[in-house]
């Protein structure tokens, strides 16, 4: 278990912005780089991998409804479903990852 998590009450975020933070801190750099790298059309490429995590480990499979439902509200979608939940938190990743400067993989 990575020490540098937050000592969380159950053991999935609540939030968008807290399930991007521990994005930040699990998914190596390598794929930082990667995704950050990708046009936002390919990020459904991610489905399969990084979607399959964030629906496994952050509770989307499992009734994490606070998660859920923030991820409801800015898809303006109440019957969104667990995929579409991840697609959702790895765009709100992408975005944040395109903020930081000179994350790109040099050719």
């Amino acid at each position: 278990m990575n020490e540098d998590l937050p000592p969380y009450g159950s053991k999935y975020p609540k939030t968008i912005e807290e399930t991007i933070n521990r994005l930040f801190i699990e998914a190596p750099l390598k794929d930082q780089v990667r995704i950050n790298s990708m046009d936002q059309d390919e990020l459904i490429n991610l489905h399969f991998s990084l979607g399959q995590y964030i629906r496994n480990e952050y509770g989307l499979w499992k009734g994490n409804d606070p998660l859920f439902d923030q991820c409801r509200v800015l898809a303006g979608n109440k019957g969104l479903d667990a995929d579409s939940a991840s697609m959702i938190i790895i765009t709100e990743f992408w975005k944040r990852l395109r903020e930081k400067p000179v994350m790109r993989v040099i050719k």
